[in-house]
């Protein structure tokens, strides 16, 4: 057997620091005996997640091999730079999908507008939108290079000419923006994690004291030094929360609120941003999108200074 997609981060600070990982490392590699799994060193990269010039620089080791270390890796389907940008990882798919609707032009020109529609939300958009609440990009060249979806819907709708509209194509075909969906995704996301249904920790979720205007779900949101951040999901996602009503945020379920949430997000997206490091795999509820009880206790906000991962 093989241990594929495994992660291993710790925060570095000085030189004790990446010992401590070597030495996990080490750890994982009875572990890896124990259950009989194998690490293929040559498959293992370290990537340095930070933004300071002079990184420290320790020779990780597995199976008394090197590891070699790279700028961007990809995790899960997502491609993680070293400076958290999201512009290689919105190229590949870009690539990928670019790839998928051409096949799709050549093979099902002739067939009718349902069909086309179908396999363009089905085979091209999911390619475009996989962990999109994880790193949806802010960068105003991202976030056109994303937008499929006007050369589909004229493939769609069968109409080239150049006098056509394709905001009225768009909206024939009642498709949102997938800016719009990259929102929708991120505040259902928050929505689950603030009420139970997904297992991320809320300790950025932490209520405002002061309720002279808006809702009483309103949350504070995270101080950010640097850009990286003030676009991460949490502040960016928090932002549009805020503008949110109160008969939306207490919605009685995930559906209700992603329901709701159709007429909303054009005018509750103040922020067009997100990107997140994921730190390790989240662990659904196999359950249903019913709100659970939930623990109001909060944390205090844990700023990340520098990561050092060996995928």
């Amino acid at each position: 057997m093989f241990a594929d997609d495994c992660l291993m981060y710790r925060t570095i600070h000085d030189t004790s620091d990446a010992a401590a990982l070597q030495a996990d490392l080490d750890n994982l590699q009875q572990w890896e005996q124990d259950w009989l799994m194998d690490f293929n060193p040559s498959k293992c990269e370290v990537i340095t997640i930070s933004n300071k010039r002079n990184c420290i620089s320790f020779p990780y080791t597995i199976h008394n091999e090197t590891l070699k270390k790279t700028d961007c890796a990809k995790y899960l389907g997502v491609h993680i730079t070293s400076n958290l940008s999201w512009s290689t990882h919105v190229d590949k798919i870009c690539k990928k999908a670019n790839s998928t609707q051409a096949f799709l032009q050549r093979n099902i020109r002739s067939c009718p507008q349902k069909i086309k529609a179908r396999c363009y939300t089905t085979l091209v958009r999911p390619l475009l939108e996989f962990s999109s609440a994880a790193w949806a990009p802010h960068h105003k060249s991202d976030i056109n290079n994303l937008e499929f979806q006007r050369r589909a819907a004229r493939f769609v709708m069968r109409d080239y000419h150049r006098t056509s509209s394709v905001l009225n194509m768009l909206s024939q075909l009642n498709w949102p923006t997938l800016q719009q969906r990259r929102d929708t995704s991120k505040l259902v996301m928050l929505y689950k994690s603030y009420y139970g249904l997904v297992d991320i920790p809320p300790r950025h979720l932490v209520l405002l004291s002061s309720r002279t205007r808006g809702h009483n779900l309103r949350f504070v949101i995270p101080r950010a030094s640097i850009l990286v951040y003030q676009h991460a999901f949490f502040p960016s996602t928090i932002r549009m929360w805020n503008a949110l009503p109160a008969s939306l945020v207490t919605a009685p379920s995930c559906e209700a609120f992603r329901g709701g949430l159709t007429n909303i997000i054009p005018s509750a997206s103040l922020e067009f941003s997100c990107t997140f490091f994921f730190s390790a795999p989240r662990l659904l509820h196999g359950c249903d999108n019913t709100r659970p009880p939930r623990d109001t206790s909060h944390h205090k906000e844990e700023e990340e200074e520098e990561e050092e991962v060996c995928r």
